[in-house]
């Protein structure tokens, strides 16, 4: 492996800005990229209030900040068994490690800070508040603004942070190395890619239920790879061809489809027998303009969540991030 190789070199500072911005924007959960010792590489994406106003108002908080970083970045904290670490005001911090290969890391995002579970009580905070001379209720008011999270949702989205950079720089090695596309880019990985996807699909957009299907060429027909809240006889069963069924029309016509009560489209109306389901998102999975498949995501009628068209632009960024790994 040429030692010269590094992520700067390989994959571009500008063209990650804005991979981790579009990352940030979807999940509404603050990046950066950091080196392998904690310089940083990209600026912040988004900082909440009180790291960007708050924090910055008192340069105490800003020294202490400073240092909230693992140890192995030269920071004071110590991360657990899921690389994540608490900040002095009890945040969470998550590390994914972007990686050559599994001995090679070449740079580190740092995805936080988050309010795991629950806000803690205003009691929580008295006694930092008091030891750092802040006024609690302008604390308490700063902290409440960070984003909420459950661990879950977090450790979907470090593991498709780690999928979407792990793509982009052995891609983009095996293209310097032997001056090939990402055509060999191996199916078992693929395949993970896109479960990591799903998963954040859920996590983000609220969904019930919901299936990536792949299209194969020969047979010009969708199946489903992978799936949440569908039984496994309609997972096995599933057969869309291409250009037929929601799924298919989605697939050729390479166009998102939002599906509620008062949005209907008229190339879809005789497919519109979906008892049990409130709101559909369907999207193209693209590679370019070519489309590998699709993404499902349902609520039932139960669900207090129905899908807008903001909800719509989001996943179909969101897609377009893993597209650009899949490139």
């Amino acid at each position: 492996m040429a030692d010269n190789l590094d992520f700067k070199n390989l994959i571009g500072l500008e063209a990650w800005q804005e991979i981790q911005n579009n990352f940030s924007a979807v999940t509404q959960i603050p990046m950066r990229t950091v080196d392998l010792k904690g310089k940083p590489l990209t600026k912040p994406s988004g900082v909440p209030h009180l790291c960007s106003d708050y924090i910055a108002g008192f340069p105490h908080l800003l020294k202490a900040c400073s240092s909230c970083m693992p140890t192995f970045l030269g920071g004071n904290e110590q991360v657990d068994s899921h690389l994540s670490y608490s900040c002095f005001l009890g945040l969470r911090n998550f590390i994914a490690a972007l990686r050559i290969d599994q001995y090679t890391p070449l740079a580190y995002v740092i995805i936080g800070p988050v309010v795991l579970i629950n806000y803690k009580p205003k009691s929580y905070y008295e006694k930092i508040a008091a030891d750092l001379n802040l006024n609690i209720n302008d604390l308490y008011s700063a902290v409440t603004d960070v984003k909420l999270s459950s661990f879950n949702s977090m450790l979907s989205v470090v593991e498709l942070i780690q999928d979407v950079g792990n793509y982009l720089i052995k891609a983009a090695y095996k293209t310097f190395e032997t001056q090939i596309g990402t055509g060999n880019l191996q199916l078992d990985k693929l395949n993970r890619l896109l479960q990591v996807f799903l998963d954040v699909a859920f996590q983000v957009s609220g969904a019930d239920s919901g299936s990536i299907m792949l299209l194969d060429k020969t047979s010009k027909e969708l199946s489903i790879l992978t799936s949440k809240g569908i039984e496994k006889e309609i997972i096995k069963n599933s057969r869309i061809k291409f250009g037929e069924g929601i799924s298919g029309t989605v697939a050729k016509e390479n166009t998102p489809i939002l599906i509620n009560d008062r949005i209907s489209h008229n190339r879809i109306k005789s497919y519109l027998n979906r008892p049990g389901l409130k709101t559909s998102m369907v999207l193209p999975i693209r590679v370019k303009e070519d489309v590998l498949g699709v993404i499902n995501l349902n609520t039932s009628q139960g669900s207090q969540i129905a899908f807008s068209p903001n909800d719509l632009k989001i996943m179909d960024r969101l897609v377009d991030l893993v597209s650009v790994a899949l490139h």
